[in-house]
């Protein structure tokens, strides 16, 4: 009887001893998962990542006050700051955030010109770019360039929050706040001049064209008539620009059999043309066109106004529905006629004198130069595809490769840039030859 009950507790013992090990089991479960979750789930309050989404904010708005004093990650900081908060701002009168990208070759030549704009009134502005860059990839790439090493400003990086308060489509995308975190404008970089940064401070944005980003624009679907997306249907025709809508081109597939779309976005009249007509002469360019036309100016930009006004006017967007085995060559021929039936001109490649700067190697011993260099057949190349008062540019083979100043690409005056290149062991002379050009003719296609 003895041995059983002894039996009998040692049973008892182990099952207590067992619950007490399951009862501990358990409340350590519970303790990591209450520390998990509050971990992993984001306040309700928080407004960055919380469960509450954040509105985007839009001209009038103000931004939240929890924003003010939520650290941002940068790089770049002269004082070696990990972190920023807006806060740290409110001395000034004006904050400006440009969203950028390492890839965008416009915002990081915008950034630049920002770098000397710091020591602008600096009391009174503060400059913070902004990038989904991680931190990493921004540390690379001015390490890789020159230009972006020299930058002397925090650059914030890894942005999950202001893209979201700030929303666009298109970089760079500059936000303009006074320093009670009201909204006073959304630009382009055309707009970050002298004068209107003088204006901003004062809030007067009366000549600046706010830059509102369409943003439910998708590539993927034809920009025309929409709903043919999956019919067996082939068009073509323009239409008008499309505002916030980065300038792009491609060719995609539709859903329907057997067809695609080419298609070019905010665009000019005058590279609808090229574009037209590149297959017949591969050397065309901006300045090899004869224009006989009574308005210049609908073509591209000629008289250097407002380029965001001007887009708005005269941008265009172009789309051909074709089957899918329509060559490129058979895209630009419908391109071709609809030019031709849309706004009554013609196009032809014809041989006529036009300017143009010879440049061959002299006796001169070259000057010698220290900063970045540039080949000397990618120099003109990037003269002749830009709009100056710069005659078209042609090398011999032999001097093609000749390293010179990268700096040579700003040059806009012919006679300076025949005085520099002949710095340099380069001869250049201005004179006149025939070249095929591009010819475009009023009243055709009527």
């Amino acid at each position: 009887m003895m041995k059983k009950l002894k039996l009998q507790s040692n049973n008892s013992l182990l099952l207590h001893r067992q619950i007490v090990k399951i009862a501990v089991l358990v409340i350590l479960y519970h303790l990591v998962s209450t520390f998990s979750l509050s971990a992993q789930t984001p306040r309700k309050d928080s407004g960055a990542d919380g469960l509450i989404p954040m509105k985007p904010l839009n001209i009038g708005d103000k931004v939240p006050k929890w924003l003010w004093d939520t650290p941002l990650e940068v790089v770049n900081h002269p004082t070696g700051q990990k972190t920023i908060t807006l806060n740290e701002y409110r001395n000034k009168k004006l904050i400006i955030l440009d969203f950028w990208a390492v890839w965008c070759a416009s915002c990081v030549e915008s950034l630049g010109k920002i770098q000397h704009k710091l020591k602008y009134d600096q009391s009174d502005i503060a400059f913070i770019p902004v990038t989904i860059n991680a931190d990493t990839v921004v540390k690379k790439f001015q390490q890789a360039n020159k230009g972006a090493g020299e930058w002397e400003f925090p650059l914030v990086v890894n942005d999950k929050i202001l893209k979201q308060l700030f929303q666009h489509s298109s970089i760079s995308h500059f936000v303009w706040l006074s320093n009670d975190g009201t909204v006073l404008a959304f630009t382009s970089s055309e707009f970050i001049t002298d004068a209107q940064l003088q204006k901003g401070l004062k809030g007067d944005f009366a000549e600046v064209r706010m830059k509102i980003d369409q943003i439910d624009f998708n590539p993927k679907q034809p920009l025309l008539v929409p709903e043919q997306a999956n019919l067996k249907a082939k068009y073509s025709g323009f239409r008008s620009f499309i505002a916030g809508v980065t300038p792009t081109s491609g060719i995609h597939a539709l859903r329907s059999d057997g067809l695609k779309r080419n298609f070019i976005v905010n665009t000019t009249l005058r590279s609808l043309c090229l574009n037209a007509m590149a297959g017949e002469n591969d050397q065309l360019s901006k300045k090899k066109i004869i224009y006989e036309v009574s308005d210049v100016d609908m073509f591209f930009n000629k008289f250097n106004i407002n380029e965001d006004v001007w887009h708005h006017k005269n941008g265009l967007c172009y789309e051909a529905i074709l089957p899918e085995r329509a060559s490129q060559k058979v895209f630009r021929e419908v391109l071709k006629e609809d030019l031709e039936r849309y706004y009554h001109i013609g196009l032809a490649i014809e041989n006529r004198p036009i300017p143009v700067i010879s440049l061959s190697a002299s006796k001169v011993k070259p000057k010698r130069f220290t900063h970045d260099a540039i080949a000397l057949k990618s120099l003109v190349y990037t003269l002749n595809v830009r709009d100056n008062a710069i005659s078209y540019l042609v090398c011999t083979k032999d001097i093609e490769q000749i390293s010179v100043p990268v700096s040579l690409k700003d040059c806009t005056s012919e006679k300076q840039l025949i005085e520099l290149l002949a710095t340099y062991g380069i001869k250049a002379q201005l004179h006149t030859e025939n070249h095929p050009v591009l010819v475009i003719r009023e009243g055709r296609g009527a």
